[in-house]
């Protein structure tokens, strides 16, 4: 990972809108993958959706360089790490 940014691949998304697809958007949700193969879950909120859902499709590449990374909330998943912006 390089001190100022990571590059990613856009390897999954979907939009989260819990119980029902008729439920307003809660978060944007993506699977991405890095240089070396590692693979982490990130959220981006409805606030910030507009501006960045042009960059955010699969198989787009990305240089991220401002995220929080959280500690692991679902011990089912491989991905232990997510990211949120």
């Amino acid at each position: 990972m390089n001190a100022l940014y990571n590059v990613v691949r856009v390897s999954r998304t979907w939009e989260f809108r819990g119980k029902s697809e008729n439920n307003p958007l809660i978060h944007f949700d993506m699977v991405l993958i890095d240089q070396m193969g590692y693979a982490v879950y990130c959220e981006v909120p409805p606030q910030v959706l507009d501006q960045l859902k042009q960059y955010l499709q699969e198989g787009k590449v990305l240089y991220i360089y401002a995220m929080h990374v959280l500690k692991g909330l679902y011990l089912d998943l491989e991905l232990w790490m997510p990211l949120t912006y």
